[in-house]
């Protein structure tokens, strides 16, 4: 069986890293995920035009949905595939959102690794911003883990 790959594709990259948009509510720097979608009763609609997120009632983000079903960033991809791609022991990076799906997943295992100790849900916040704003290694940079050299 093999391992699941980005469906993203990307036109832009650097350093071998792909430069995807993804959905947030806050400003920065990327560009931000806003589709424009056939509603499922047939009527278009802009699921974000402002950079602010997709939002349900309760504030929670929730994938943008289609005819065809619901679209996918690469942190929606990441989160997806993370519990079976953890399992192989060799991935075959076939374009450079792979790249970026791999540092997510390594991110992603760096969190659990962090929480699984922890007992309240204060702890687990100050514990995640203290690795959001902590240095870590970039493509690039030595030593990279996934140049492949």
């Amino acid at each position: 069986m093999p391992s699941y790959h980005s469906k993203l594709v990307c036109g832009k990259s650097v350093a071998n890293i792909a430069l995807l948009p993804f959905r947030t509510k806050f400003r920065g720097p990327i560009q931000s995920w806003s589709p424009t979608l056939q509603s499922p009763a047939g009527g278009d609609h802009h699921v974000v035009t402002n950079g602010n997120g997709h939002h349900n009632g309760n504030g929670l983000p929730t994938p943008p949905v289609t005819p065809q079903g619901p679209e996918l960033d690469i942190i929606d991809e990441a989160l997806l595939y993370f519990k079976p791609n953890v399992f192989f022991k060799t991935f075959e990076i076939q374009s450079n959102a792979d790249r970026v799906l791999i540092y997510l997943t390594l991110y992603i295992t760096e969190c659990l690794k962090r929480l699984q100790r922890l007992q309240t849900r204060e702890q687990a916040v100050a514990e995640m911003y203290a690795l959001a704003i902590s240095r870590f290694d970039i493509p690039g940079e030595c030593p990279d883990q996934l140049s492949g050299h």
